[in-house]
């Protein structure tokens, strides 16, 4: 991937968990790709994650989010060499429901692929029910956030979704086996261990 389309592509996850935002600006103002107000307005905003938004305004040319990214792999290595390996492979979208009619024309094999696909969002979605509603929230806040280097899903996806819906989006967006990774680390990281040793 390009240095911009990374810049553009990881913007949530970016503003989120980078913190060395003011030795970026420096660099990048040094490098004249920002201006003094510009800088100033980042300097001047309380927390990181305000930095990084103003900081992201800034960054309006290709040539300036390719210094940016520049100065990421410099100042936040650890952080890009994570996103660079996240899973982005497309993959046909493995939702809980078969399209109706589709057995009649499925050849045999056809039809034990469309069984595997389910396997696994079945897995996710039984797991994910032992969840009260307030932990299915802070699971989802993580998956808004991206805090386990997988792409961040938008918050507007996840207003009101059910734990189904929850899983579709997983899913689509990751393949299988990037949606069972996601939900086991976040689940280790809200301390329900036991529960993503279910998914191994």
């Amino acid at each position: 991937m390009d240095p911009a389309g990374f810049v553009d592509k990881h913007r949530d996850v970016l503003i989120q968990r980078v913190t060395t935002v003011m030795p970026i600006a420096d660099e990048l103002l040094q490098m004249k790709v920002i201006h003094d107000e510009e800088y100033s307005n980042i300097s001047a905003a309380q927390t990181s994650q305000a930095k990084m938004r103003e900081l992201y305004k800034a960054l309006k040319t290709v040539k300036a989010k390719s210094a940016f990214y520049t100065s990421l792999q410099k100042n936040e290595k650890i952080l890009v060499e994570e996103l660079d390996t996240t899973v982005v492979a497309s993959c046909e979208s493995n939702t809980l429901s078969l399209p109706g009619g589709a057995a009649s024309t499925e050849t045999e094999n056809t039809k034990q692929s469309a069984g595997n696909k389910i396997k696994v969002p079945l897995l996710l979605v039984s797991t994910l029910d032992e969840l009260d509603s307030k932990q299915l929230e802070r699971f989802q806040g993580y998956l808004n956030y991206g805090v386990t280097g997988f792409d961040p899903i938008p918050k507007s996806q996840l207003e009101n979704a059910t734990t189904m819906k929850t899983v579709d989006l997983m899913v689509t967006r990751w393949c299988d086996d990037g949606a069972k990774i996601n939900t086991q680390n976040i689940l280790k990281l809200m301390g329900q261990n036991k529960l993503a040793n279910t998914l191994d």
